[in-house]
This record gives structure tokens, sequence and C-alpha cells, in this order.
């Protein structure tokens, strides 16, 4: 009797399992189904939130006539409006935040910006890489690299239209050969260098600051400002550390007295509004303090704007005019400080006509999905009503530093074209509204910049200014 009890109970475990299974097999799990039943919850998710904070919701595609089965990348694009960004370029954008956070090289660099020169357009034709900065404390500046260097072939290997952009990203140790423009051509030197791998390197916006006194004894500020960040980490909006360093910069220009200022914002693609704010705030005049400077106008369901006033920092310049020194690089936050202190100040822009981006995108995150949304929600106005810088800001004197090949002075050097072109302006001496091209019979055409990929898709606004 112990024997057949001890027998039967495996037994009826042993049936038990095989009809769980059984069962199990009845309702196999279909992973197309599955994942396609996410992808309709993501772009449910996607489509509530673009109809209810996009700037352009009334031309997204009917309802019916979208594919929420589509990837999330796919569906999101699909709602875009003709008129959010330029060139088949859209402002407004959206990240995978699991992609983000396992990339491991998205924040490496090798620490310096370039813009890319071309023979044609075709992928075997040769390209050059030629430095727009080098950013301190970066590899690059280790292995000596300096504005203006062109870079010809990265470990041996000539660069292509094909092949520069994987050479120049592989964040690997590597040689590079420069060559150098003797006036007329290029020509080889022999010179190579080798850079370390690249590294997360903190890129300060403050690149540089000084006080020239001029011959006539005018004290002028300079200050080359690369971006509207707030801190460190643009993803960490409570970190202010480069918005609280504005402060120091500037009581350290003020305490030189200067009367003139020099805001250098050629490769500054933009950022944050309130950074905008905080830096317009120190240059306008002290009278103005308490006044509109930009406000931001949403679609019809957010009737409400948001203002933007000239804040008491505790440091102000109390100027009369400014010079900005800008590229079509510059765009966003940057053309906001210009286009929102020109009802109060007479501002010079030095350079080329700005980008012109005039609307604004905020950050709409799930607490359910690995997704961020950036949408464009807002319109930049100044204190008059208008906002007619979409065609981008049209410069009083146009000169084009990228035509020109030799020689490239560091940022600060009186000798610099666009910096030295702006201090013959308050000089009095002032020049032809064109400069002409150093360029003559290379062949080579412009062709991008790395600075491209840096580009603020619209001015940022926090989310305690919209909600």
């Amino acid at each position: 009797m112990k024997y057949i009890k001890n027998t039967i109970i495996p037994f009826l475990l042993l049936l038990t399992g095989i009809l769980m299974i059984s069962c199990e097999d009845n309702n196999p799990v279909n992973p197309e189904e599955e994942d396609k039943k996410e992808k309709e919850a993501v772009n449910q998710w996607i489509y509530e939130s673009m109809d209810n904070w996009y700037l352009w919701y009334e031309e997204m595609p009917e309802k019916s006539k979208l594919d929420f089965s589509a990837d999330p990348s796919t569906f999101f694009y699909s709602l875009l409006s003709d008129k959010d960004g330029k060139n088949s370029y859209h402002y407004s954008y959206l990240t995978n935040t699991e992609e983000n956070t396992r990339s491991v090289s998205a924040s490496a660099s090798y620490g310096y910006q370039y813009t890319r020169y071309v023979y044609g357009y075709n992928d075997n034709d040769v390209c050059y890489l030629r430095l727009l900065y080098v950013v301190p404390g970066s590899p690059a500046e280790e292995a000596g690299l300096k504005r203006g260097d062109f870079i010809s072939r990265i470990n041996g290997t000539e660069l292509t239209n094909a092949n520069y952009y994987n050479l120049a990203n592989s964040n690997q140790e590597a040689i590079y050969t420069l060559i150098r423009y003797n006036g007329h051509n290029f020509e080889e030197t022999g010179e190579v260098v080798a850079i370390g791998a690249a590294r997360t390197v903190e890129e300060n916006p403050y690149f540089f600051d000084t006080v020239y006194t001029r011959p006539d004894g005018t004290r002028v500020a300079y200050l080359m400002y690369n971006s509207f960040s707030m801190g460190t980490d643009d993803n960490d909006t409570d970190d202010r550390t480069y918005l609280d360093e504005m402060v120091t910069v500037f009581n350290r220009l003020k305490a030189e007295n200067p009367t003139e200022f020099i805001l250098d914002m050629r490769y500054n693609p933009g950022g944050y509004v309130v950074c905008a704010q905080h830096l317009a705030s120190m240059l306008v005049s002290q009278s103005e303090i308490g006044n509109m400077f930009v406000y931001t106008k949403y679609n019809d369901k957010y009737p409400e704007n948001t203002e933007y006033k000239f804040v008491d920092t505790g440091v102000n310049l109390d100027l009369q005019r400014l010079f900005v020194i800008g590229t079509a690089y510059t765009a966003s936050a940057s053309e906001a400080v210009m286009y929102g202190l020109a009802p109060y100040m007479e501002v010079i822009l030095v350079g080329q006509q700005t980008e012109g981006k005039n609307v604004g995108s905020i950050t709409i995150d799930s607490d359910a999905y690995p997704w961020s949304l950036h949408p464009i929600v807002c319109k930049l106005y100044d204190v008059n009503h208008t906002s007619d810088y979409a065609e981008g800001i049209v410069p009083d004197y146009e000169i084009n530093e990228i035509d020109d090949y030799y020689p490239w002075y560091e940022f600060g050097d009186e000798k610099e074209i666009l910096l030295s072109y702006t201090l013959g302006i308050i000089d009095g001496n002032i020049p032809a509204t064109t400069v002409a091209s150093t360029r003559t019979g290379t062949g080579l055409f412009i062709a991008d910049s790395s600075v491209e990929q840096k580009k603020v898709k619209g001015n940022i606004i926090l989310s305690q200014e919209y909600e």
C-alpha cells in the first residue's frame, strides 16, 4: 500500500504539468501582437501629447488616417507640420530614453568642432576638416591641435565624403595628418598629430572673455559665449552651474569699466530662454529692469503667455549699444537676445545672417514608456509684439570667416577676422560692409559643419515656466 501511494502522487504531479503545458500551448504568446500593442499604446500617448501641446496641432493628419502600429519615431514625424523646421530638418524631435542611457559614446568627445570643405559631392571626392575651435582640457588640446588646423587624413586614410564621419567619430586613439594653406593652395607638410581616445569633455559655454583698451581709451568687453546652457548636465534643469557662473563672468568684466561690449555667438545654437533672459538683463540699460524682454505665445488651447522680463541679477553693464558676432550657426536663444534687446538699444550684427529660429520647445516625459517628446509649442515675441526673424537676422556688416582659408587666429586675438573687424567699427574705422574671401584657385566648397549636430531644436522652455 505504501508503494502504491508513493507512485500515484508523482504521477498526478506529472499529469498536472502536462495539462498546464497543454493549456499554455493553446494560448501561446505572439511576439508580433505584443509588439503591435505596445507601439499602439506608445503612439496613442504621442498623439494625445502632440494634440494638446504642438504649436501646429491643427495641421496634424486626421487621426483616422494615422498608422498607430508604426514605429514610434516614424509615427511621431508623420505628425509634424511643414512649418516645423527648415530644409527638411525638423525642430521637433523625440528621444528613446533607454537608448540614451545605454549609449556610452554619446557624451564622449575629442573636444573640437569642425567645418568640412569638399572638392565635390560624390562619395569618393576628397574632403578636409578645419577646426573651428578646440575645447580646453580636451584630448584635442592635449594633442596640440589648434583652431584653423586642416585635417586631411586620419590613421593614414585620406578623408572622403564617404568615410570622414566614421573616421572623425571613432572615439579611439588616432593619428591626424595636417595640411597647410600657403595662400594659393594646400600642401602636405608631413605634420602628424597623435590624439588620445575620446572621453567626456566639459564644454563651458563661457569660452573666452577679456576687456580691450582702444587707442582712444575706450574700454571694450568681449565674451565668446557658445551655448545657453543651465549647467553641466542639460538634462538636469536643477543644475544651474553655468547660469550662476554668468554673474561671476559679468562681475569680472564690469570691474574693468567697459563702455562697449562684443558678444561673440558665432557658434551658439541657443538653449534655455531663462539664460537669454539673464544675459540680456546684464547688458540692457539699468533703467529697463522690470520691462518686457520677450514673451512666448502657445496654441489656442493655452491662451496665457509666458513673460520674460529683464530681471535684477545683481550685475548690470548699463549699455547703450551691443555688438554681436554671429553666423548661420547662430540660432534660437542667441537670436532672442538680439531681437529682444533691439527695442531698447542699438544692436549691431557682424558676420552672417543667422538661422531664424523664433520658436520654442518643451520636454514631455512618459512614466509608462521609454520616450521623451520635444515638440515645438510656442513662438517668441518682443515687447512690440513682433516675431519677424523666422528667416534670420540680417547682419549690418557681412563677413564669412569660413571663406577665409589663411590665417585663422584664436578667439580673443585682435587679429582674428571677425573680432578685428568689430573693433575697427568701434574705433571709427568703419571698413566696407563686405570682406573679400582669401580663397583662390583651390576648387573647394563648404559642405557642412559638426556645429550643426549641436543645434538646439527651438528655444527651450522650462516646465515651471509653462505649467
